[in-house]
């Protein structure tokens, strides 16, 4: 026994010797030449040792260049040790004749600095996966297990591993060894794995020792190579110096350097781990990149990084795509523009599908004025796996770009400030898919879908816009729009509403009396041009903030009432073309208006009631102390009577003429009747009495 404890002690410390540093790639080319432990014989007539040596740990770090290491300049190490280099089994002959089935473990612990982790295997020493009996002289051998197996399903005569003591799987060869554990980071707290060996004996089993040397192989995983593209807008000059030279049809990914390096351009950082090289193919007209690291980074800043440049008109009309799906954004922070102005006829859904947006931050402009589609064959892109948790800036981001639809349902935009002009003028996108956008910070949609004339339908109903401040021309000139879902909108800190909803002339229906209008002080043109208008609730307006109603009713030729007698009017200095062209208007409410600090009224009632009879026009409440302008101020009306009170003075209107142009209905108090020989201007802007004519009718 003495002699067996000195032997085990000198394999001991030949275990912690055997580290060899060489490159993964040699792990199993070298296997065999490892030093060997001789097996060790014990005998006895009347038990059977079976004896595992562990006489060789293989540890291979890494000796390639990393793109980075647990410290600046420190060295890629790994270490391990078993806790018993050698397992013995011993069977005697009452375990024998009952088939017994033992099992042993060893203990391996691991330890790497390496930012990548490691990866550790099992094998045979050699190609040989039996047990086999010290006598060579003996061909008797204890097999291993050909498939897992259960412990309790084991044949006699056979063996196998487990990582968990009741799940065995066969020995593997020494050419192909069976991968145990794979971590993916350095980990200084050493990692402990626990290999159970399990044997099943048989009565006939030849008595003697049974061995076999089990070769643990520890192996540093590889760090990948990194390139990175140069910003956003270096690349791009080179992008159009290259497409100036002659219009290329696409951008992807060549599958080697197939040309002379000096021929590309070099289009990488200067901290690139790996070269980018860049170049057109003559034969196929298409401009490819290529590097060999095997991760390429698109850069921090990719600002307008496939954006046509101003200066170079329309360079990339004929680029019919643009393949990003080789590059890997997940640095980058800056995605405005990036595709401005690109006239790609395709942008495939696997194109833009794997864009890791997890840390961009601006998406400004990012599609504007691009994507000429044909809408025949467009794919829809999918935006639904954008990570844009953390993007603050989404202004201009679709603003003209041809895409039939756009689905943002799934977009995460908590974090979003800006969104105005996000889909402006969007000609050919007939649907826009918003539900559960989170628009709580947004403080500007300032003209967020205006002009976006094939939109049909539009629910933002759900939207909890508490931050928005600016609504300007928010739903204008949605020429084709027919349903607006807007319940539940929070305006209560919303200030303007300018063209809020003008030119969207197909829209017949509008109920505003959840609108919260208090901090509003702009409403000018907000309904301006709604031609297709038959009702329009705005009772629950706050307007004493207002100044202006400058086209604020204007061209509703279809609405036929309109009642405004909750609204204060006390600030309003200007309301010029306020009500012109309400021309089937039949019952328009002015009873609360305050008028004593306006003075503009140009235009206000140009062409009012034209396809109306009997027009009655009630101006009663009118106080017209500062009126500067009156011209135009009812041509073309078709309006019957004007009620109106001596507070209605002109004594410093300055600009009247055409003041009552073709008011050929209109006929005063008294009797007085239009006429072309009258006077057009303020001269009959008053009260019609005896001897005194006007076109007014004082109130009874």
């Amino acid at each position: 026994m003495s002699s067996l404890r000195k032997y085990l002690r000198s394999l001991k410390l030949r275990l912690k010797a055997s580290v060899l540093l060489i490159h993964p790639s040699s792990i199993f080319k070298l296997s065999h030449s490892i030093y060997r432990v001789r097996p060790l014989y014990l005998f006895s007539a009347f038990f059977v040792f079976i004896i595992l040596a562990f006489a060789s740990l293989l540890l291979f770090p890494l000796t390639r260049p990393v793109l980075a290491g647990p410290t600046p300049g420190s060295p890629i190490s790994i270490s391990a040790t078993v806790d018993h280099p050698s397992l013995n089994l011993q069977f005697n002959q009452s375990e024998l004749a009952s088939s017994a089935f033992k099992q042993v473990p060893v203990t391996t612990t691991i330890t790497t600095n390496n930012p990548t982790g490691f990866t550790f295997y099992v094998s045979s020493i050699d190609e040989d996966t039996n047990l086999n009996h010290s006598d060579s002289a003996i061909s008797e051998k204890i097999t291993s297990i050909s498939s897992p197996l259960t412990s309790s399903a084991f044949a006699a005569k056979s063996w196998g591993y487990s990582l968990d003591g009741t799940n065995f799987n066969p020995i593997p060869k020494a050419s192909t060894p069976a991968e145990i554990l794979r971590t993916t980071a350095a980990n200084a707290t050493p990692n402990n794995l626990s290999v159970n060996f399990g044997v099943k004996a048989s009565p006939d089993l030849y008595s003697g020792t049974y061995s076999k040397q089990i070769l643990f192989t520890a192996v540093t995983n590889r760090i990948p190579t990194a390139a990175v593209f140069l910003p956003g807008p270096e690349f791009n000059a080179h992008l159009a110096d290259l497409n100036h030279r002659k219009e290329s049809k696409g951008f992807k990914k060549a599958a080697s350097l197939n040309v002379n390096p000096a021929d590309a351009i070099l289009v990488s950082a200067a901290d690139s781990e790996r070269p980018i090289y860049m170049w057109q193919d003559a034969a196929d007209n298409l401009i490819y990149w290529w590097s060999d690291a095997d991760v390429v980074y698109a850069n921090e800043n990719a600002k307008s990084m496939f954006a046509t440049p101003s200066s170079l008109g329309s360079v990339n009309t004929l680029m019919d795509f643009v393949d990003v799906s080789d590059i890997n954004m997940s640095r980058v922070k800056d995605m405005s523009y990036m595709f401005y102005g690109g006239k790609y006829k395709t942008i495939k859904e696997k194109i833009l599908g794997d864009f890791d947006t997890s840390n961009v931050e601006d998406m400004s402009h990012m599609f504007e004025n691009s994507i000429d589609s044909d809408t025949t064959t467009q794919i829809p892109i999918d935006f639904s796996r954008f990570n844009t948790s953390n993007v603050k800036n989404m202004s201009y981001m679709f603003k003209m770009s041809r895409l039939p639809s756009i689905d943002l349902r799934g977009l995460d935009t908590s974090n979003v400030t800006n969104m105005e002009y996000m889909f402006y003028g969007m000609l050919r996108t007939t649907s826009v898919n918003l539900a559960n956008l989170d628009v709580r910070k947004v403080s500007n949609m300032n003209n967020i879908f205006s002009y976006s004339g094939s939109l049909q339908t539009l629910d933002v109903s759900n939207w909890k816009n508490d931050s928005i401040t600016n609504m300007n021309n928010m739903f204008s000139g949605l020429a084709s729009l027919t349903s607006l879902n807007i319940q539940g909108f929070t305006t209560n800190h919303v200030t303007s509403m300018s063209y809020m909803f003008g030119y969207s002339k197909s829209l017949p229906s509008l109920d505003l009396s959840s609108f919260d209008t208090s901090n509003v002080d702009n409403i000018q043109g907000m309904f301006h041009g709604m031609n297709s208008l038959t009702h329009l609730n705005v009772s629950s307006f706050n307007t004493n903030k207002i100044t202006s109603l400058s086209y604020t009713f204007s061209d509703l030729f279809s609405l036929e009432e309109l009642d405004l007698s909750s609204f204060d009017t006390s600030n309003v200095i200007d309301m010029q073309h306020s009500f012109e062209n309400l021309k089937r208007m039949r019952n328009l409410n002015l009873s609360s208006f305050d008028t004593r600090k306006v003075t503009n009224m140009f235009r206000m009632f140009l062409n009012l009631m034209s396809e109306a009879e009997n027009g009655i026009l009630d101006l009663s409440s009118f106080d017209t102390r500062s009126l500067a302008s009156t011209m135009d101020m009812f041509a073309n009306s078709k309006v019957k009577t004007i009620y109106a009170s001596p507070s209605f003075v002109t004594n410093h209107v300055s600009l009247s003429a055409n003041q009552f142009f073709a008011c050929t209905n209109l006929v005063g108090g008294n009797g007085t009747t239009y006429s072309p020989s009258n006077p057009t201007d303020k001269t009959y802007a008053r009260i019609d009495a005896p001897g005194n004519p006007g076109y007014f009718t004082l109130k009874p």
